[in-house]
């Protein structure tokens, strides 16, 4: 197995290349992580190659604040399409469905996204969702379907921040250890562990 300098360095300079993938750099770190036995960048080295359970807490580069659009249908084959919906209608629990987009997958899902159409992928409303607020946006219209718009170009940016926090780990590594690393080491988990925090939680960060 190579040592933790060698892949160190080697995540260094794919993250600067633009033909390693993501996922590849992270399976780095995953060595990395195995090699010290430190649980909190495994934890997040697996999220990104496996995706997020739980929506709530994800990494504030995978939350996109975008409104929400509906199409209504009235009296007389009246239609209302791309209407902007009001946050405020919804329940508390429920306003985040025009507010913020929610970006669980993989992150290899979003390192080649491509530009389709108008360049904007639609995050729909679950049918339920529509049902319960059909009614509450506009007197003698009902609510057919509602939806997000992501833009492409904010769909790959999660790639390049996954790609620019996987090389401010290994500068940090390189900067703070230098070739003397070669065993578990509490100093070690202890940084990382601090690189991690700024990964997640910037402006929490202490490094």
């Amino acid at each position: 197995m190579k040592s933790v300098p060698e892949l160190i360095s080697e995540i260094i300079d794919g993250a600067i290349a633009t033909d390693i993938s993501v996922a590849a750099l992270l399976r780095k770190c995953w060595v990395v992580s195995a090699q010290f036995e430190n649980d909190s960048l495994t934890e997040w080295v697996l999220k990104e190659l496996n995706g997020y359970d739980d929506w709530k807490n994800l990494p504030n580069y995978r939350v996109i604040n975008v409104g929400a659009k509906g199409f209504f249908i009235g009296p007389l084959s009246a239609q209302i399409n791309d209407q902007p919906l009001a946050s405020l209608v919804l329940d508390e629990d429920h306003r985040h469905f025009a507010e913020s987009v929610f970006l669980r997958d993989p992150v290899s899902a979003y390192e080649n996204v491509k530009d389709d159409g108008d360049g904007r992928y639609r995050v729909e409303w679950p049918a339920n969702l529509v049902l319960k607020y059909q009614s509450s946006f506009f007197e003698g219209y009902a609510l057919n379907r509602a939806w997000q718009e992501v833009p492409a170009h904010a769909l790959r940016s999660i790639a390049e921040t996954v790609r620019n926090r996987v090389l401010e780990f290994a500068l940090s590594m390189r900067k703070e250890f230098g070739d003397d690393i070669t065993e578990v080491d509490e100093v070690v988990n202890e940084h990382i562990d601090s690189v991690v925090l700024s990964i997640l939680n910037p402006e929490k960060a202490d490094i």
